[in-house]
């Protein structure tokens, strides 16, 4: 495979999962979530294509506006990455946004209607855990509401085997079994609508 054809399957790439990116920004409410991860894949493939493209050489095959137009575009890039490392906190605000896009919601439980997320709020000094629940609706899981269901975690001491979501009285009630103790347990957790 030749630079160029490199070139231009990296840059395609790039420019593809910008458009996606862009479509999913403005199309899919914040609260809610695509399905699968796929925006984490999308905005991860676009990023790593950026970062691939600063190294590969443009070769002298490339027609000059098109060189020019890439020289600007990864100076831009560059540029604004130093400058979010030097700005007071910038590295912090970088950090917090790599960990708040990095995939921060794990799946706890899913049945064939709901699934149920563990989301992570975005400081790195509070330990606020909260457990989304997402409706299913094709490629989009549509925000219900939130319930603290305190240890329950996949990493703590609780899994979930089965529950039920009734929207009418906005409960989650859940069956789950603990790892400290061989006994099953019913869990109700009041669901918390967004005013979103």
């Amino acid at each position: 495979m030749t630079k160029l054809k490199l070139l231009y399957i990296v840059l395609g790439i790039h420019l593809l999962c910008g458009i996606l990116g862009l479509l999913i920004i403005c199309s899919v409410p914040e609260t809610d979530h695509m399905r699968w991860n796929i925006g984490y894949i999308i905005g991860w493939l676009f990023v790593l294509s950026s970062v691939f493209s600063v190294f590969i050489h443009i070769p002298n095959k490339v027609p000059k506006g098109v060189k020019y137009a890439m020289r600007i575009y990864r100076g831009v890039c560059l540029l604004s990455f130093i400058i979010g490392i030097l700005v007071p906190k910038g590295l912090f605000i970088l950090l917090t946004l790599l960990i708040d896009y990095s995939g921060n919601s794990k799946k706890i439980a899913e049945d064939k209607q709901y699934i149920i997320r563990h989301y992570v709020t975005s400081s790195l000094f509070d330990d606020f855990n909260e457990k989304r629940v997402y409706k299913k609706q094709g490629i989009i899981e549509k925000y219900i509401g939130s319930f603290d269901g305190g240890d329950v975690t996949p990493h703590k001491r609780y899994e979930i085997h089965s529950f039920h979501v009734d929207e009418s009285r906005n409960i989650f009630i859940g069956n789950y079994h603990s790892l400290l103790n061989a006994k099953d347990t019913v869990m109700a957790f009041p669901i918390v609508k967004s005013n979103n």
